[in-house]
């Protein structure tokens, strides 16, 4: 009988549940299951995932968001020390945003904690 088998089996019915053959079962499983978890830590690094994530994120709030909610929603919360990053023409930081943008929703942003340029 399978791991899997026993398992559903005993779940089923848990009077065939024997815990010393779910130990062996388990202690069978436990170095495949280190080296796995161990292969995750490097898959699951800055380098793989987070940037995967960061990407796909990107991509979709270009095709699916509205820049006129998304854009003063971003920058109204945000302290000026940071509104440098990320990097935006003047233009577009002094007058684009704060003048053509933010006005559409002006009464959704009017009690953002910092002004949107």
């Amino acid at each position: 009988m399978s791991s899997t088998t026993y398992v559903r089996a005993a779940r089923v019915d848990n009077t065939k549940l024997d815990a010393a053959l779910l130990i062996e079962i388990l202690e069978g499983a436990k170095e495949g299951l280190l080296t796995h978890l161990h292969d995750e830590i490097e898959h699951l690094s800055d380098s793989h995932c987070v940037l995967e994530m960061m990407d796909a994120s990107r991509k979709y709030a270009l095709k699916h968001g509205d820049p006129f909610v998304e854009l003063p929603f971003t920058m109204g919360p945000t302290p000026p020390e940071y509104k440098i990053w990320p990097p935006r023409p003047w233009m577009v930081a002094k007058v684009i945003l704060p003048w053509v943008i933010a006005r559409r929703h002006r009464g959704w942003w009017k009690y953002a904690p910092y002004s949107m340029s």
